[in-house]
């Protein structure tokens, strides 16, 4: 009579689940992320047919199945319509579309005016009524006047107060910063952006010198001030 080791015995795992190959049973398959095992000899019949199949072991599924496809360029990892799987889909909002990045070290002596544009450039806005987020950082010395209120405008439209400049009586250097979040145009393509000093009442500026290098103070390498535009699709 023949002799069986039954520590020899062990699972049949057939690769990737094929429509077209006939299992038997205690056949191992994978599908979808999990692994299936065979109830019954079946040929063209799922691994989530529970009547041929019973499932091993779960797994996340999706695009972990290798018969799938990596999706295309730029699409992003997300749940299915059913909440059963992962899958490649393309991008629907929630990301950043744009950086852009100016900057200025252009040494100037400041003069007194009413309004002085530290930036004047333009922007090629990606997405139609995106988000824009504004930040600037200018770098002064030496005081010149008063209270200044520090603006933005984009596409022609006026931000004002978005940052604001405290005066003292000293020969000092001057960080100034500002910040504004708004509405994109309603159209893509180039838009105005500035960034300036107002004076509500007369003339005046932050300080008497932009971007100081050496020649006013030799502690002192050139200076960089500096104005990014962030465009975000939300």
């Amino acid at each position: 009579m023949a002799t069986i080791d039954i520590g020899k015995i062990k699972p049949v795992f057939k690769g990737t689940y094929d429509n077209s190959t006939a299992y038997v049973l205690d056949d191992i398959v994978y599908y979808n992320g999990s692994s299936y095992v065979a109830k019954t000899s079946t040929t063209g019949n799922l691994p989530t047919d529970a009547t041929k199949w019973n499932i091993l072991a779960s797994g996340s599924g999706g695009i972990y199945d290798s018969t799938l496809s990596i999706g295309t360029a730029n699409q992003v990892l997300a749940v299915n319509s059913g909440a059963s799987a992962l899958e490649f889909q393309d991008a629907s909002g929630g990301k950043t579309l744009n950086v852009h990045a100016v900057e200025n070290s252009t040494r100037v002596s400041m003069s007194q005016s009413s309004t002085y544009d530290y930036f004047n450039f333009t922007y090629n806005q990606q997405k139609a009524n995106s988000k824009i987020r504004l930040e600037v950082q200018i770098i002064g010395l030496g005081n010149n006047n008063g209270v200044v209120g520090l603006d933005f405008l984009y596409d022609n439209t006026l931000y004002r107060g978005r940052g604001a400049y405290a005066y003292t009586a000293q020969n000092n250097f001057h960080n100034l910063t500002a910040l504004a979040y708004i509405s994109g145009a309603s159209s893509t393509g180039n838009k105005t952006v500035q960034f300036r000093h107002s004076h509500a009442t007369s003339t005046g500026s932050p300080f008497n010198v932009l971007n100081p290098t050496s020649s006013d103070d030799n502690r002192l390498v050139n200076t960089t001030s500096t104005m990014i535009v962030t465009e975000y699709d939300f």
